[in-house]
């Protein structure tokens, strides 16, 4: 049997942790565009010592299997990938399923705007088939005209709260799962979410069905829904570690080692007994906009928090800043942990309301 040496294909410091305290031998490819992927496979003779390939998020889930199969590695199931990877074949499948969904339509479809809209909605969202985190999204209102491709997804605006659940599955078990409450879309999450225990149930079960429906057998999933006054929407699912520092709050709420288990699951060792350590945990995820930082408010706040277990700003004053096109792009995140939830939910709300990088634009 070959020795352990990961590929990791893309980098996230969890991972990378993780592979080092389970003494791993890894190789990280960081760059993962046509050209660097083609260079680093031209010699497959050097990549011989190579026994699994692990995707690190968003972006390196295809390229991964696609790397699998070129050094003749055992591959994920590709028709798992493209379903867990292709929001239009997920949500076609999910349907198939009579699972709820969302409502959409191809993009590059052949009806009119208004056409659109008498199906959708008067408001409705422009995504990119192969991209998460709000990537390549654009929102339209009606009378606007819509411009779509055929590698886009055209979706209703859903009026409901969105959340994820987070699923480490093994042998085509759920070994653990986790909720995540989006408090504020792309810059709060909290953990677990505390759902009312019957809603909390119906998540679950549509979890249960996509995960069965599309025949995940093992993984980490990261599926979000809407909650709705029509009942629990799949939104969509990803075959991957989740972005917005959830993997932290995996640890901090239950106590798990969230990235070993994920590199465990692909290296098929099997995971210990599972259980939560009942915590709560919740992250600040935060951009300040376009333009160029005139002040960072709020920081003195930080020695009066009791529940900040870490932070980290990426910005100075007079740095200039992009516009945010992702839920990934920060420029700083703050981290909480307490068993007391209100006090852990009073904490963040009332840092959220101090914190803020002041723009020169803003400011006038």
């Amino acid at each position: 049997m070959k020795e352990k040496h990961v590929l990791v294909l893309g980098q996230r410091k969890g991972l990378t942790k993780a592979l080092e305290e389970l003494a791993i031998p890894h190789t990280i490819w960081r760059h993962l565009d046509e050209a660097s992927l083609e260079e680093n496979l031209k010699e497959k003779e050097n990549l011989a010592h190579i026994s699994h390939v692990l995707a690190s998020g968003e972006g390196s889930v295809v390229l991964s299997n696609r790397v699998r199969k070129d050094l003749g590695l055992t591959q994920i199931d590709p028709l798992v990938v493209e379903l867990c990877s292709d929001k239009l074949s997920m949500k076609e499948k999910a349907q198939r399923e009579g699972i709820k969904v969302t409502p959409f339509l191809p993009g590059g479809t052949d009806l009119s705007s208004q056409e659109v809209y008498d199906y959708l909605g008067e408001k409705l969202v422009v995504k990119d088939r192969n991209n998460s985190g709000g990537k390549g999204q654009r929102v339209y209102a009606s009378p606007e005209v819509i411009a779509s491709s055929d590698d886009q997804l055209i979706e209703a605006f859903i009026a409901g709260h969105e959340m994820s659940v987070e699923s480490f599955i093994q042998d085509g078990e759920i070994k653990f799962v986790s909720t995540t409450k989006y408090e504020e879309l792309g810059v709060i999450n909290i953990v677990p979410s505390c759902l009312e225990s019957s809603l909390l149930e119906e998540v679950l079960k549509v979890n249960q069905k996509v995960i069965e429906a599309f025949e995940i057998k093992d993984g980490l999933t990261h599926l979000e829904v809407y909650l709705t006054e029509e009942g629990v929407l799949f939104g969509e699912v990803a075959l991957r570690p989740p972005g917005g520092h959830i993997m932290t709050l995996l640890g901090e709420a239950h106590g798990l080692k969230a990235w070993e288990l994920y590199v465990k699951i692909h290296l098929g060792e099997a995971l210990p007994p599972l259980s939560s350590k009942g915590s709560h945990a919740g992250v600040i995820v935060y951009h300040p906009g376009k333009g160029k930082i005139e002040a960072i408010l709020g920081e003195d706040q930080l020695a009066k928090l009791k529940t900040l277990k870490q932070h980290k700003i990426r910005a100075k004053v007079g740095d200039l800043v992009g516009e945010r096109d992702g839920v990934g792009k920060e420029r700083a995140h703050f981290i909480f942990s307490s068993d007391d939830r209100q006090k852990l939910e009073r904490e963040i709300s009332d840092f959220r309301s101090h914190f803020s990088m002041a723009l020169e634009e803003a400011m006038g």
